[in-house]
């Protein structure tokens, strides 16, 4: 991987696929594509790569995951999703919302698994227009976030 920088008078660089913005999703993505074989450059307006994830103190929403079941959570999809939808006063698409729901703790799962993100659980936080048991918040480990 290399970083470059903007220079006075630009540079040309091609890829296959270019990723707009380095925040959570944007990594996401980047890494899915990168495991799948495909160079992808990743595109940054800010100096430092972080992301809406850096507004919201590093949380991730999500509902279902292995972690929870171990600590005998019972945050569900149908509840993550129900509370997405509040959140944005019903007028998201519904197939997104799903889709965003059903995903959310599988990523937090597969960052854990594949690349050793230590995540812990927030237990003493409710996420904002979350209901209790409507989803549970991960936090990355100081410095990841």
């Amino acid at each position: 991987m290399s970083i470059k920088t903007r220079q006075k008078n630009g540079f040309e660089v091609s890829a296959p696929v270019v990723v707009v913005g380095a925040g959570a999703a944007g990594f996401c993505a980047a890494l899915a594509v990168h495991e799948a074989g495909v160079e992808v450059v990743v595109l940054e307006r800010d100096s430092i790569p972080r992301g809406s994830t850096a507004l919201s103190a590093g949380l991730i929403p999500a509902a279902g995951t292995r972690f929870q079941a171990t600590r005998g959570n019972t945050d569900n999809l149908a509840l993550f999703a129900a509370d997405l939808k509040r959140k944005a006063h019903d007028r998201a698409d519904p197939v997104v919302v799903d889709l965003a729901a059903r995903q959310a703790g599988p990523t937090v799962e597969w960052l854990a698994d594949r690349y050793g993100l230590p995540f812990s659980i927030v237990h003493d936080f409710d996420y904002p227009a979350m209901r209790r048991g409507g989803c549970t918040a991960y936090r990355a480990a100081q410095g990841l976030s």
